[in-house]
């Protein structure tokens, strides 16, 4: 049984040239979402509770927003 990674691959061997820049320009998206928030991590300091629970739900709502691109990305094959 295929996994989705897999199928995703083949449809992207089989896809034509409009979906493979709209896939390349999404993936850079992500690298780039991902390098920020990679950063804000890096880059926390603890500066007490109500900073904390800031940075715990800003940082909830980028990598959520990370994960539904990721799902819609694969949902399109």
């Amino acid at each position: 049984m295929k996994n989705v990674v897999d199928a995703f691959k083949e449809t992207m061997e089989e896809a034509g040239l409009k979906f493979k820049s709209k896939y390349n320009n999404e993936v850079t998206a992500l690298k780039k979402q991902s390098y920020n928030l990679k950063k804000k991590l890096d880059e926390y300091e603890d500066d007490g509770l109500s900073r904390w629970k800031k940075f715990k739900t800003d940082i909830k709502h980028d990598g959520s927003g990370v994960g539904k691109t990721i799902q819609n990305l694969f949902k399109q094959r």
